[in-house]
């Protein structure tokens, strides 16, 4: 069956946490400005946590975010892992 594979039943925060773990030191995300390696990406996204939480989000909270398509959008995806996480 497909859905036995692993990955359909992972969601994106467990995929990228894992993906973290495994290469830290790989590129993660690049842009014409900026690459972040996954150890990057994930202290960058778990800063965003810290002040989110220091303003009282939390894992149930809904938060808006106005971001253009560069790499703070892909930080803010990874932020929901490190929010998860508090």
């Amino acid at each position: 069956l497909i859905t036995d594979h692993p990955f359909l039943n992972s969601s994106f925060q467990e995929l990228f946490m894992t993906q973290a773990e495994r290469t830290p030191d790989a590129i993660a995300v690049s842009s014409a400005e900026v690459q972040l390696t996954y150890a990057e990406l994930k202290a960058s996204a778990d800063r965003l946590a810290r002040s989110l939480a220091a303003h009282g989000v939390g894992p149930e909270s809904v938060v808006g975010l106005l971001l253009t398509r560069d790499i703070d959008l892909l930080v803010a995806f990874a932020d929901q892992a490190a929010i998860a996480r508090a």
